[in-house]
């Protein structure tokens, strides 16, 4: 299929805003609510700029401390609660009997979102449905999870297959798994849930950085609230206009 990664990122934008999800939350004290969210793509963190800067240095902190910039980010989360998480995409196709991207890029950039502050931070692979077999998929994935268990506090990783609807437009598929069933791809990001109407959406992992404080890393821990902090007015001053 000839999708971009961009044209996948527009497709789960869409199919996030218009549904309501019931989110587990694992991570945190095992929360469970339900939310709708409101979602910005490839939105860069701009450590680097005079305004972040200025920000920085209002809070007292050393200039020399500020980490390198984020080129950008593909898909940023915020529910009704105004709790903000990170996801990045990886659009993977076969072409000439080569399965492309390798299975572990991107590990490194959704890791590198944990030092920003986003609560919760996740790696979504999206598989040609055209290009690639169901069992190229799951091997894929399962190579991936080899060497995702030892970050698995810290990373949360999904994955979809991307078709194409009756207009040509990415449809976007989850594995559903079922006791004493076969499995099978059904429509939409995460489970549905008939009797509440809405879709089951797992989050297992959590930032260090926010949830655990320790001597050994409380100044990267204040660093990410900062930056997090700043974020935040990205979205009200800029973002969302």
């Amino acid at each position: 299929m000839t999708f971009s990664e961009g044209d996948i990122g527009k497709a789960f934008k869409i199919e996030l805003e218009k549904q309501k999800y019931r989110i587990i939350d694992e991570g945190y004290d095992r929360r469970v609510y339900s939310s709708s969210f409101k979602v910005y793509l490839n939105k860069q963190i701009q450590t680097h700029s005079r305004k972040f800067q200025k920000f920085w240095a209002e809070r007292g902190l050393d200039l020399k401390e500020i980490p390198p910039a984020q080129p950008e980010i593909d898909m940023i989360l915020v529910d009704d609660f105004g709790i903000m998480r990170a996801i990045e995409i990886k659009w993977i196709k076969k072409r000439k009997k080569r399965i492309t991207p390798s299975y572990y890029l991107g590990v490194g950039q959704t890791l590198a979102y944990l030092s920003f502050g986003f609560k919760q931070v996740a790696l979504w692979q999206c598989f040609d449905g055209e290009s690639l077999t169901d069992n190229e998929i799951f091997e894929y994935n399962a190579a991936l999870t080899k060497i995702r268990n030892p970050l698995h506090p810290f990373l949360c990783a999904t994955y979809f297959k991307i078709d194409k609807d009756q207009t040509n437009k990415p449809r976007i598929q989850t594995r559903i798994f079922q006791s004493n069933r076969p499995s099978k791809w059904e429509d939409g990001i995460g489970i549905f849930l008939p009797k509440i109407g809405e879709y089951k959406m797992m989050w297992n992992c959590f930032n260090p950085f926010i949830k655990h404080i320790s001597p050994v890393h409380q100044n990267i821990n204040e660093q990410a609230h900062i930056i997090y902090e700043f974020l935040e007015l990205q979205k009200s001053n800029l973002w969302s206009k």
